[in-house]
């Protein structure tokens, strides 16, 4: 049984229908395999950075939400959750609804932040007889820990 059209050809109204739907789906399905290589990939940099501040803090952090914008040179992190040193009643020390770091560039090796907003900062103190959870907190911060990790700030 022979499939070509009536000019012998295999090109029919009927064959280019089927081809463009064919097409119209194979567009359709690497726009969607984009889509969620784009968000697989910010997951593993959300992660990357909670390990990052995790290891600087010496406290578990969780970062929510992470959202890079490459092109006009600014982050953005939502839902931040710091936890308290060990030793400490609360299991949050610092609670921050949304970060965003604007203006970000290089200079030499350092990184320099032109505006940085935190906004709904919450902090939960606790208190023991010799220091607060902020106090263990800050002293805990090693500038050299910073360094090994490939982040520097300036």
């Amino acid at each position: 049984m022979d499939y070509r059209g009536a000019s012998g050809y295999i090109w029919t109204g009927k064959t280019i229908k089927y081809a463009l739907v064919f097409l119209s789906a194979v567009i359709f399905l690497i726009i969607v395999l984009i889509g969620a290589y784009k968000i697989h990939e910010n997951e593993l940099q959300r992660r990357e950075m909670e390990k990052v501040a995790s290891k600087i803090l010496g406290v578990k952090v969780h970062i929510g939400g992470y959202y890079p914008q490459p092109g006009a040179h600014s982050i953005s992190f939502s839902d931040i959750r710091i936890s308290s040193p060990p030793g400490f009643d609360t299991d949050i020390a610092i609670q921050i609804g949304n970060v965003s770091i604007k203006d970000i560039s290089s200079d030499h090796d350092r990184v320099v932040f032109g505006k940085v907003v935190l906004g709904h900062v919450i902090v939960f103190m606790g208190i023991r007889r010799d220091a607060t959870n902020l106090m263990a907190l800050l002293s805990g911060i090693d500038a050299a820990e910073l360094a090994h990790t490939g982040y520097k700030a300036g």
